[in-house]
């Protein structure tokens, strides 16, 4: 384990010497992120190899030991004994707080400080993504996730094997570009092939449809009146209207059934028959609604046994289908046209229309066939493999064509969000740290070590009631 993690760091290493020395990324955008994943990897090393000495330093590991050696003495030895068990108390508290103090010191100069690392993988994520500030999915995963340390300011967990899967598929050049070329070329193909298969059904019923023009074109108008007359009698004018003639009729009962009820409501009374007048018009109306509309059911069920002769039943059953689940206009399809049509320059016209848009986008597939096959013989071979064997991931993998959103090659975000996955996952003893570079470091950290170690040694020898020695 120990040896594939050293083997990964040094081939990272190896490879981002590579990318500088042949200058693969040249636009500046691409020169900026490679400056700041230098300063990541810089920051990292610095923060594990500090991170080290503070945790092996022999002042601090003497201090903790006697530390710890007093705390035994006063709570378990010899110490425990003393009558003066206030003082113990007062000891062993101060002892606790030399402790607290030395730990708190110990946290705060080994804690590694992820800024750097967090606004490179905000740039990272950014790029990839369609929408700027939006997390970007890769399928179903996330190429980074939040990352909660209450230690450190860490914001991101990469998902290291999702990176890994994607670096490998796109390593090779040009594999984004044509991707992105192969699947467009694709997805137009699918569009202009599925209008020329409507245009050519729909032209599949010309004949059917012109034989009985005058058929369909009466079945139109009867159904057309039949919705018509079904409009008008569920209109407010007729409704309520048997409870209303009815109240009507009691009401005018009510008050002729008594002489002085008619002398007091005479022109109540006028105005109740005038209204009873309307309502029966009304009333007589909406019977001739019904009649009309029971004749245009036996005229439309007569259509329709001629329709099944002449094989038309299936077809206006298709239209009904397509009415009931798409509200969408379509100008092609023979099923979204057929019980529109109102007489036969309709007819004409809308078969005109379909023959031109054959012809118009016939040719438009013509010319991306013929792109396809060039495609097929000068892109790049993962690319054709990934197109024809999974088209979801090269889908997904042409989405990340940040070179023309940003003048950046995706391959470098891969492999700048991959080298931050393996920092995260190299220990400092795997890093082959230089013994100049350690040295440095020591010498830096020791300092500051060594000023706080003053500090809390006096702070020691007073908790213990010594004299505080002279600096």
């Amino acid at each position: 384990m120990e040896n594939q993690e050293k083997k990964d760091y040094l081939e990272i290493l190896n490879e981002l010497d590579k990318i500088i020395k042949n200058e693969v990324f040249k636009t500046e955008e691409e020169k900026r992120l490679i400056e700041d994943l230098k300063t990541v990897i810089e920051k990292d090393r610095k923060n594990k190899i500090s991170e080290y000495i503070i945790n092996n330093n022999e002042r601090i590991e003497e201090l903790y030991r006697a530390v710890n050696e007093k705390l035994k003495y006063y709570i378990e030895g010899e110490g425990r004994f003393d009558n003066y068990s206030n003082r113990n108390k007062r000891i062993i508290d101060n002892l606790n707080g030399v402790k607290a103090h030395l730990t708190s010191f110990l946290k705060r100069e080994s804690a590694p400080d992820y800024t750097e690392e967090n606004l490179l993988i905000d740039d990272c994520l950014n790029y990839i993504s369609e929408k700027p500030y939006k997390s970007p999915l890769f399928i179903d995963e996330y190429f980074a996730v939040n990352y909660l340390d209450f230690r450190t300011n860490k914001r991101y967990r990469i998902n290291k094997q999702l990176v890994d899967r994607i670096s490998d598929e796109i390593k090779e050049d040009n594999v984004v570009e044509d991707l992105e070329k192969g699947m467009k070329i694709q997805d137009d193909i699918y569009l202009y092939q599925k209008i020329v298969d409507k245009c050519n059904s729909s032209l599949a019923f010309k004949e059917l449809v012109n034989n009985n023009s005058n058929l369909i074109l009466e079945f139109n108008k009867t159904v057309n009146e039949i919705d018509k007359v079904i409009e008008e009698k569920t209109s407010d004018l007729y409704l309520g209207l048997k409870e209303r003639v009815t109240s009507n009729d009691e009401t005018i009962n009510k008050i002729e059934s008594n002489s002085l009820r008619r002398i007091i409501n005479k022109n109540r009374l006028e105005t109740l028959y005038n209204e009873k007048e309307i309502l029966l018009k009304r009333k007589k109306e909406l019977q001739e609604l019904e009649s009309e509309l029971v004749e245009l059911h036996i005229s439309l069920g007569k259509i329709n046994a001629l329709l099944k002769e002449k094989n038309l039943t299936d077809l206006i059953t298709r239209c009904d289908l397509k009415s009931l689940l798409f509200a969408g206009e379509d100008k092609i399809a023979i099923t979204s046209n057929l019980k529109k049509f109102n007489s036969k320059e309709d007819i004409d016209n809308f078969f005109k229309y379909v023959e031109e848009q054959l012809k118009i986008n016939q040719e438009i597939l013509n010319n991306l066939l013929k792109e396809e096959k060039e495609f097929n013989e000068t892109a790049n071979d993962k690319a054709k493999e990934l197109i024809n064997t999974d088209a979801l991931e090269a889908y997904y993998l042409s989405k990340l064509n940040t070179k023309k959103r940003n003048n950046i090659d995706p391959r470098l975000i891969i492999f700048i969000l991959k080298t931050i996955s393996v920092l995260n996952n190299t220990k400092v003893k795997n890093m082959n740290v230089e013994k100049s570079e350690y040295k440095e470091l020591k010498k830096y950290n020791d300092s500051i070590i060594s000023e706080k170690i003053v500090s809390l040694e006096d702070e020691y020898l007073d908790a213990l009631g010594y004299y505080k020695r002279r600096r």
